[in-house]
């Protein structure tokens, strides 16, 4: 039988300025999530890296996501010659500060 953890989440909050969708971004919260993505180089830095290519840009949440939150899904970022998948959305629906739940390399 597998062995249940309450190991909780952790998060790292960072201050940013960005616009995303015609709106000021001030902060961002990374979840550990990612590190299920180490061994293909995937870090805190590299997520921070990735979420700055965001600034100016417009994108339309997922339609199909069926929970409270809209998902933002931003596929193929390129990066240092490599492609990147970004999930995230605006934490507990606020409009300025983005919760990264996910980034991982992609073909």
């Amino acid at each position: 039988m597998p062995k249940l953890t309450n190991k909780k989440e952790e998060k790292w909050e960072h201050n940013c300025h960005l616009t995303f969708n015609n709106l000021l971004i001030t902060k961002l919260t990374i979840t550990d999530y990612y590190k299920k993505h180490e061994k293909h180089g995937v870090n805190r830095k590299l997520i921070i890296e990735l979420v700055k290519l965001l600034d100016n840009r417009k994108i339309k949440p997922l339609d199909d996501y069926l929970g409270k939150r809209k998902v933002f899904l931003w596929d193929r970022i390129s990066y240092q010659g490599q492609k990147y998948r970004l999930i995230f959305w605006f934490k507990d629906n606020t409009i300025n500060h983005l919760w990264i739940r996910n980034c991982y390399p992609i073909n």
